[in-house]
């Protein structure tokens, strides 16, 4: 079986060449269904040769995702319950399992998404429960052996395949229980806290009922202090104009009654004021989110604490790509692929393979371009030459004017020009 790759305009094709009778079937089905879970698929006639072409543009095979990544649990399960799915699928379209070519070279994902795409070749006749269980020892040899849940779970995936007659379903026994525990478990810890604020705020309104229900009196004490200055008022008009006097200006001591009452009360009331939305404030706070609170501060002074270190200790800040003067020192004896825009930083090859693209976490260096795919090139050093390989990219690699088909693969020299996408490099 002859595979090879190509790049038309903005796609890439990975091209498997027929040998013999195929089963024209699966063609038909293949070329006429867009089946969920596999690669897209058209037949093309070549000087009468038949040719599949298997869609990979913006896709990885599995294989170089795990060079420079280890797994976890939760991306085996995803892995092995998008095959089963695969399975059913092509079942509802009566293709034959055997049909997919389950190589890790050959099984591409979506960096970005996960999206799972197999490659099922019509008229292949493979060994299926045989491949699969031998993807399970590549997976054991690619887990993350720092992780205990992900040992054992990759380890109990590969001996419960190598019993005679097991199916997929027997592999899906040993995830269901893993997500089930991870499901539920989150929703225990919600619950408590949940809880936990409900008694909160009822603890917070028993007390303001109380508050208020003593604010009360204090109110009504308020009124009767006020009310003493009303014998003063009379007793000084009746020493200065006797019973009549007090008897012919009785409004007047009323009016200003009331305008010595307002003027307390308004005086008492700014006081208070206050010190009654400390209090309101202290109320609403519950213990749970005061800790909450502390809590946040730390983190933000944390994150603050980690933005500063990698700002000052990373080869270059993100955003404005400020290289620090102890790096510079750093890269004699190392090669680098020195920038043609003075808008974009040169790029420090400390080690090989050396992978460049816009997708953080599986690429050493990120070229934060929309023309730049997630994994764009990789770098690596072979008994003293170094090759650039185009990792299936959509807007290509260019070397010395040359345009490189999708995984292909050429020697640097120093002084090369180096075009990622439209990002300009010379190799030194």
């Amino acid at each position: 079986m002859k595979i090879s790759y190509k790049r038309e305009m903005n796609h890439n094709y990975m091209i498997v060449e027929c040998e013999g009778d195929r089963s024209g079937y699966a063609e038909k089905m293949m070329a006429g269904n867009r089946i969920e879970g596999l690669l897209k698929f058209r037949v093309k006639l070549v000087d009468n040769e038949k040719f599949y072409y298997y869609e990979i543009t913006s896709r990885q095979p599995l294989s170089r995702l795990l060079s420079s990544h280890s797994l976890r649990t939760p991306e085996i399960s995803r892995l092995i319950l998008g095959i089963s799915q695969v399975l059913e699928k092509i079942d509802a379209f009566l293709l034959n399992e055997e049909q997919i070519l389950l190589d890790p070279e050959y099984i591409y994902m979506d960096p970005e998404t996960d999206e799972l795409g197999l490659c099922l070749i019509p008229g292949y006749h493979g060994d299926f429960p045989s491949s699969l269980t031998k993807l399970l020892q590549y997976l054991l040899g690619k887990v993350d052996h720092q992780d205990k849940e992900s040992v054992v779970l990759a380890y109990g995936l590969f001996q419960e395949s190598q019993k005679e007659n097991y199916g997929m379903k027997d592999l899906l026994k040993l995830l269901f229980p893993v997500n089930c525990r991870n499901d539920t478990a989150p929703q225990q810890e919600e619950r408590v806290p949940e809880q936990k604020r409900e008694e909160d705020k009822k603890e917070e309104i028993r007390p303001s009922s109380l508050n208020k229900d003593a604010a009360a009196p204090k109110q009504k004490k308020r009124v009767w202090y006020q009310l003493l200055f009303l014998p003063f008022g009379i007793f000084g008009l009746y020493a200065w104009g006797g019973w009549d006097e007090l008897y012919n200006k009785w409004i007047w001591v009323a009016a200003i009654e009331i305008v010595i009452a307002v003027f307390t009360a308004l005086m008492w009331n700014k006081k208070t004021e206050p010190e009654q939305k400390e209090k309101v404030l202290f109320q609403k706070m519950s213990p749970s989110e005061s800790w909450h609170m502390d809590f946040e501060e730390e983190a933000r002074e944390e994150s603050c604490d980690e933005s500063l270190q990698k700002a000052v200790f990373s080869t270059g800040y993100k955003e404005e790509n400020t290289v620090l003067l102890a790096e510079t020192e750093k890269k004699d004896g190392f090669h680098k692929l020195i920038s043609l825009q003075p808008e974009s930083s040169d790029i420090l090859i400390e080690y090989y393979p050396f992978i460049i693209g816009k997708q953080e976490g599986i690429v050493d260096y990120v070229l934060p371009k929309d023309t730049v795919s997630r994994l764009h090139v990789r770098l690596d050093e072979q008994e003293g030459h170094y090759m650039l390989t185009d990792l299936n990219s959509t807007n290509g690699t260019v070397v010395n004017g040359v345009l490189l088909d999708n995984n292909a693969c050429v020697e640097l020299s120093s002084g090369d020009e180096v075009y990622i996408a439209d990002a300009a490099y010379r190799f030194l």
